[in-house]
């Protein structure tokens, strides 16, 4: 769950450095401090949040964090930026208390206020919307079955 926060939180948040590594470091340091205030401030649009909301926000964080054993430690593996300077992705190599190593890929545009990281929108992706890990897509049912989705029929 927790890694799913992290990929949502780069589609959505705000870079306020000069290079898409400066953010990855401020916000993994934030997480590694436990310093949600920090993460959230980073955020768009928390400016018009009221301070319940932002207090709602950094609870949240809390036990996400928590079923993870919080962000023990993390690595910049590496920092691409594309030939055009558009684009660029951050590979960074996070270790959570759990022991769990997760490695991901983080998307950065370039844009007039300087790096953000990509919206989900702004991504390329190559893989089909639904794939079950062997290449093959999965139908309706089984998306149904894997998201926990039930039919009128299985309500009843």
């Amino acid at each position: 769950m927790l890694a799913a926060m992290m990929v949502c939180a780069f589609a959505f948040v705000g870079c306020q450095k000069n290079s898409p590594r400066a953010y990855v470091d401020k916000f993994y340091t934030a997480l590694k401090k436990k310093d949600y205030a920090t993460v959230v401030d980073m955020m768009p649009d928390t400016k018009e949040l009221s301070k319940e909301d932002k207090e709602g926000a950094i609870e949240m964080m809390k036990l996400f964090d928590g079923f993870a054993g919080g962000v023990k430690d993390y690595e910049i593996v590496s920092e691409e930026i594309s030939e055009d300077g558009k684009r660029a992705t951050v590979t960074v190599k996070v270790t959570y208390g759990t022991g769990d190593v997760q490695e991901s890929e983080e998307k950065f545009v370039k844009t007039k206020k300087g790096w953000q990281p990509a919206a989900l929108d702004d991504l390329e992706y190559d893989a089909p919307e639904e794939m079950d890990g062997e290449g093959e897509q999965f139908d309706e049912e089984e998306i149904d079955e894997i998201s926990g989705a039930t039919t009128e029929e299985e309500e009843e």
